[in-house]
This record gives structure tokens, sequence and C-alpha cells, in this order.
């Protein structure tokens, strides 16, 4: 937009804009904005960048801080009141926070809303340097004017972070887990898949989750789907994963267990990088997560299903218990909590509850208690045996099942898919001998620190990969 011409004595003048009494620096932005992107607005881009920033930019300002003189506030009389005038010109913006009456925000977000409003950039320098070069503005005035700006701004960062600690970024935690989520309201689930197999699995079990028009998945005819594509690389595609699940405001990650079912009835491995994504999944998720190892969807009866939920205490479990619970929701699924008992282990509070919150007054479910006799463990898969039954379509398990007990710290050790669990390890197993597909639920805790022994690699070729 910088058109320079010559006036009849051979001057060239600034711009067209000047013309018009507009400031350069607008004349540069409108010229960005009708600048079709392509390679040539890249080219300008990549060659204007360094210069711009590192030089233009830091020389503007110097200027603009050559006349900025704090001195001209302290020597006037009434300097005192004329800093009550620059408190007062932050005030009316953040005094807007009581609008958030009228759209039942909490308070803090209004203040915080009404602090972010406060901010000047850069089109605020820009306004008063036009001010000051028309002569509209005397040196005292600009310096006040100046002042409150710097004031406005450069509170703002240490006040938000006073009203928003860093570390509880996700306020409304209720909203990343399914336990905490209120039964009428919207369940947001993320589902991964890698290939139509999965898909159809994974399909099956959203279909379980008991959908209804009072708290839909997702509403459209009681379910919505929204489909989304990411293209990355094996090491980064978790990343996709949580941006998407942050983005929806998702209760639940669901993933595909990275070993799948064959013609012969085993589990296989498909491909090692499966397993990387998923323990990465797992140790920085947004949200609760889940992770379903099929062993054979076509038999379920459309809903009607047999759970069982082995329930032994903590946040997973609680988690897990939550899910299994919404499924047995559907009209003909029968689900069976087994209460296990460690040797010598106190439970958790309200964790005795389970009878009255859940079991109580629904006929669909059935629960029982059983008990670990020794403190080595090595009992715990002759009563999983025990429990296992044919007829049972589905397993939920959660993945940090009696973590907290020295007993299965100790199992951990041993497993060969850690990322299910010591519980969920033993049911995945070969030689644990169910036909029964698992649901291992993982809980979102702030905080939470998980390591997982590195997996072998495999001779897959790792390249770009669709999700």
């Amino acid at each position: 937009m910088l058109v320079p011409y010559a006036n009849s004595g051979g001057k060239p003048l600034l711009s067209v804009l000047n013309f018009f009494g507009t400031h350069p620096i607008v004349g540069a932005f409108v010229y960005g904005l009708i600048l079709p992107n392509g390679k040539f607005a890249d080219m300008v881009m990549e060659m204007s960048d360094d210069f711009v920033t590192g030089v233009v930019c830091p020389i503007y300002f110097a200027g603009f801080g050559m006349r900025f003189n704090v001195g001209l506030i302290t020597e006037q009389p009434n300097s005192h009141l004329m800093m009550f005038i620059v408190l007062l010109l932050s005030i009316p913006k953040v005094l807007s926070f009581n609008s958030h009456f009228f759209f039942g925000m909490p308070a803090r977000d209004g203040v915080a809303i009404g602090l972010l409003l406060n901010t000047k950039g850069i089109m605020a320098v820009i306004l008063l340097t036009i001010a000051w070069d028309k002569r509209m503005l005397d040196p005292l005035s600009f310096t006040v004017m100046m002042t409150a700006f710097l004031f406005m701004t450069v509170m703002v960062s240490p006040l938000i972070n006073a009203i928003y600690k860093p570390k509880f970024r996700f306020m409304q935690s209720q909203l990343r887990t399914v336990q905490k989520l209120r039964f009428d309201a919207e369940l947001r689930i993320v589902a991964c898949v890698h290939n139509t197999h999965q898909a159809t699995s994974i399909a099956r079990v959203l279909q379980a989750m008991n959908a209804t028009r009072i708290s839909p998945l997702h509403e459209y005819n009681a379910v919505r789907f929204d489909t989304s594509s990411a293209v990355s690389s094996y090491a980064t595609i978790h990343e996709d994963i949580y941006n998407v699940a942050e983005e929806k405001r998702a209760s639940l990650i669901l993933l595909h267990f990275h070993k799948e079912l064959t013609s012969e009835g085993a589990l296989e491995i498909t491909n090692n990088a499966h397993i990387d994504i998923n323990r990465h999944v797992l140790q920085k998720a947004p949200c609760s997560v889940g992770i379903f190892v099929d062993r054979g969807v076509g038999s379920w009866l459309e809903t009607k299903l047999n759970i069982i939920m082995l329930f032994i205490g903590g946040p997973d479990d609680r988690e897990a218990l939550s899910i299994a619970w919404r499924m047995a929701g559907h009209s003909g699924t029968k689900l069976h909590v087994v209460r296990i008992h460690l040797l010598g282990e106190v439970m958790e509070e309200n964790e005795d509850e389970i009878e009255d919150n859940y079991v109580n007054n629904n006929d669909s479910i059935v629960y029982s208690e059983k008990e670990v006799r020794t403190n080595t463990g090595e009992d715990i898969p002759l009563l999983l045996n025990e429990i296992d039954k044919p007829g049972y379509d589905l397993y939920i398990v959660g993945q940090g099942s009696g973590s907290k007990s020295p007993i299965f710290s100790r199992l951990l050790e041993w497993c060969d898919n850690p990322e299910l669990g010591v519980i969920g390890d033993i049911v995945a197993s070969t030689s644990f001998g169910t036909q029964s597909s698992l649901l291992v639920v993982q809980q979102y805790m702030p905080g939470r620190k998980l390591k997982f022994k590195r997996p072998k690699q495999s001779s897959h070729k790792k390249g770009d990969h669709d999700l």
C-alpha cells in the first residue's frame, strides 16, 4: 500500500494512505491483508520476518520510549491525582466481570475476562503516536496515557496467574472423568482407531455406553459422531489425540489394544508402534482413558451384554465402575460387580458404599465379594479363574487396580502389558483362557506420573499414519 509519487517540487510523499490521514503501519497491515496466500506471501514473510522483528520494531519502540517521560508526572503539583486517574482508567473493563451473573459463569472467569479486555497492544501505541505526530497531545497528556497503558498491560499477567494456578488449568475436572460427570450431561468420547476392523469393535463399545436423550453420547438421535483424521508420525500422533480431546472437552479417550484377534482365536501384535501410542496417551492424557481388548464383538447381542466388573479400589476402579454402571442402564444388559478384598488392606473413603450407590434398586446389577487370602498375590490368578464363567461378554477393570498395594507393585514388574495394569494383563493373557473382551480404564488425575518399560522394536517401517 506504500505508493510513492512526486509533487510539483519533485519531493516524494510517503504514501497514498498518508493523504487520507492514516498511519503507514495501517497501510502495511492492509497490504498483508490483500496479499493472497501462496508461495509469494511465504517468501515475503520469510525474507522480512527477521529484519522487521530484530531491527525495525526495536528502533520504532525505542523512538517511542524516548518520548515517554515519567518525570513530567512527578514534577506536577497534583501528581497523586494523576496517578489516581491512571488507576481509574484501568477499572471500567475489569468491572465488566459483573456480566458473569447473566451467563452463569464463575466470578473468577468474569474477573479474568475483564483483565484481558484491559490489555493494550500495538494499535494503542500507534494511535498515541499519531496523536503525538499531529500535535493533538502535549507531552504531559501523552505520558499520562502511556503510563495508563503500561499499567493496564503489565498488571494483567501476574493477576491472571494469581487467579488461575497453572497446575489447575482444567478447573472443571468433573468434565474430564466419567465418574464425576452428571448422568444427565453429554458424554464426550474421543475414539481412536487404526483400521476398519478396530472401527467396528470400538463402535460396538460406544453403542454399549448407553447414550440417551437425557445423556447423549457427544444429540443427533441420542448419539452424535464427529469424525477427525490425523496424519502424523508415530512419535507425535499422541499429541494430536491430546489436542482433539482438549478441543472437544472429552471425558474419555477410547483406544484399541495393540494386539488383535487372529483367525485362530489368539491375540497377536499388529504393530509395536501402537504400544508407544497407547502408553504416551496414558501418561499425559487430559481426560480419562480406556483401552479396549477385542476378543470378538461379533457375538455381542446388540447392547444386551453380560458384563463383569472387578473392583479392588482406587480412582481407576471407581472410573471403571462408573462406566460399567452406565452400560448397565441398557435394557437387557446384566452387570456383575465383584469386590475383591486384599489381605490387610483398608478400604478408601466411600468405597464401602459401592453397594448402596451402584447396586441397590437395580435388578440388572449383581454384587458379590471375594478375598485374597495371601500377601504374595499367587492366588490372584486362581481367584480370577474361579470368577470367570462362560457367557461374560466384557470385563471392565481399572488400570491402576490395587496399585497402592505391595502385592500388586511386585506383580506389575512381571506384566507383559503394564499399560493394562495387573488385573488387565492377567485377563488379556492367553493363559487365562477367557473368550471375553476387556476394557481397561484409567481415571484422569492431574499430576499422575506413569512409567513403562520399553517395548521391543518391530521391523515395521515407521512413517506417516492415519488415526
